[in-house]
C-alpha cells in the first residue's frame, strides 16, 4: 500500500466501522447458522429460516433507520427557521428563491449527501410531513409496519387535505388500518391513504384532482447507451386509453415474432405516435400479422350515422336543424347520403 493510500485510509472516518462493528444479535443479526457440510434436513430447515428472519430484520431496521432519518430532517426544518403550517399553500415562487432557508437547506444536503436536489427536496418534505401532518402514520414507519416507499406513498396520497381536523382523523384512521392489517405493500397502503381521503375529505378530494392537471406534461429522460425515455403525464382515462391503443397494435403481430412484449409495446407506441411504421418482424411469407393502421389526433375520423326523411337530407323540409339552431355543428365535405326504405333500418 503506498504512503497516499495508508494516509487517505487513516484519514476515513470511523462511521461506517461502527456499523459495521456493532453488535446486533438483538436484532436477530448476529452469526449465520451454518448448516454443515451434510446437513441434515432439520439444520438446512434452521438455516434457511435464519436467513429469512436476516432479512425481515433488516427490512424493519430499514423503516426505523428511515425513521431517524427524517425526524432529522424535521429539526433541521425548525433550526433553520423553515417550520411552516402543515396545511398552508405553498408559494411556489418563494419556495424556489435562491436565498430562501428552505431552498438553502435542501441545496446543503444534497450536496452533504451526494443526492439530488429533487430528492433533498423529497427528504424535508417527508420528514416534516412525519413530524406535523401525518404523525400517526410516522410511527407506523418507526416500528417497522410500513417500509419508507409506502411512508412516501401515504405522504403523496393526503398532501392535498388542507384542514386540520380532517388531516387528524385521516392520520388516525389509515394508522389505525395499516396496524389492522399489519405490514402492507407500498401500493396497498397507497389504495387504504386513498379511499379514507375520499371518505373524509371529498371536496379536498376534488381539489387534489383539479390541481393535479397543472401536472399533465411531457417529459424527456436521457439514457445510456442512446437511449431515452419518453414520460407523458395526463388523466387515467386518456392514458388508459392511449395504452389500450398501443396494446392493440402491439397484439397484431404474429406469432413468431422474435421481440419480447415490452419491446413490441414500445415500437407500438412509436408507430402510434408517428415516428415509424410497426410491421411484424417474423420476415416470413406466411406470416399471419394483422395490424391496424395507427390512429394519431391528426389522422382520427369520426363518423356519425344520421336516420332522417330523404326531404329533411335534401333541404325541403322546414323541420331541418337550421344554422341559428345548430351554430356549432361541423361543415364536412366528406358526407354520403344513402337512401333506405323504413324496414331497412338496423
Amino acid at each position: 500500500m503506498s504512503a497516499r493510500a495508508s494516509d487517505s485510509a487513516g484519514r476515513r472516518p470511523a462511521e461506517p466501522r461502527r456499523w459495521r462493528d456493532a453488535d446486533l444479535t438483538p436484532l436477530h443479526l448476529g452469526a449465520k447458522l451454518d448448516p454443515g457440510e451434510d446437513p441434515t434436513y432439520r439444520e438446512l430447515r434452521d438455516a434457511q429460516l435464519d436467513r429469512v428472519q436476516r432479512v425481515l430484520s433488516t427490512c424493519r431496521g430499514e423503516s426505523y433507520l428511515m425513521w431517524l432519518r427524517l425526524d432529522a430532517a424535521a429539526d433541521l426544518l425548525v433550526q433553520h427557521g423553515c417550520d411552516t403550517d402543515p396545511t398552508a399553500a405553498v408559494d411556489t415562487a418563494e419556495a424556489t428563491r435562491l436565498l430562501e432557508p428552505r431552498t438553502q437547506l435542501a441545496a446543503a444536503l444534497a450536496t452533504a449527501l451526494s443526492i439530488s436536489r429533487f430528492r433533498a427536496d423529497t427528504l424535508l418534505d417527508q420528514g416534516e410531513a412525519m413530524r406535523h401532518r401525518i404523525p400517526e402514520c410516522g410511527l407506523l414507519l418507526r416500528d417497522g409496519l410500513l417500509e419508507p416507499r409506502a411512508f412516501g406513498r401515504l405522504v403523496f396520497e393526503t398532501d392535498g387535505v388542507t384542514d386540520a381536523a380532517l388531516l387528524a382523523e385521516i392520520d388516525q384512521r389509515i394508522a389505525d388500518a395499516i396496524r389492522a392489517s399489519g405490514q402492507v405493500a407500498p401500493h396497498a397502503a397507497a389504495s387504504q391513504a386513498r379511499s379514507i381521503v375520499a371518505l373524509i375529505d371529498a371536496e379536498g378530494a376534488r381539489t387534489d384532482r383539479e390541481q393535479a392537471k397543472d401536472d399533465v406534461g411531457v417529459t424527456v429522460f436521457s439514457r445510456r447507451g442512446g437511449m431515452a425515455t419518453l414520460e407523458i403525464t395526463d388523466s387515467a382515462e386518456t392514458v388508459v386509453a392511449e395504452e389500450a391503443t398501443i396494446d392493440a397494435l402491439a397484439a397484431g403481430v404474429c406469432p413468431n415474432d422474435p421481440r419480447s412484449r415490452r419491446q413490441r409495446r414500445a415500437d407500438a407506441a412509436a408507430a402510434h405516435f408517428g415516428a415509424r411504421a410497426f410491421t411484424c418482424q417474423c420476415d416470413r411469407d406466411d406470416c399471419t400479422a394483422w395490424i391496424p393502421a395507427p390512429v394519431t389526433g391528426a389522422g382520427a375520423q369520426l363518423v356519425v350515422h344520421v336516420i332522417t326523411d330523404g326531404s329533411t337530407l335534401e333541404g325541403g323540409d322546414s323541420r331541418a336543424i337550421s344554422a341559428a339552431t345548430a351554430p356549432s355543428m361541423p361543415r364536412r365535405s366528406a358526407t354520403s347520403p344513402r337512401a333506405r326504405t323504413p324496414g331497412s333500418a338496423r
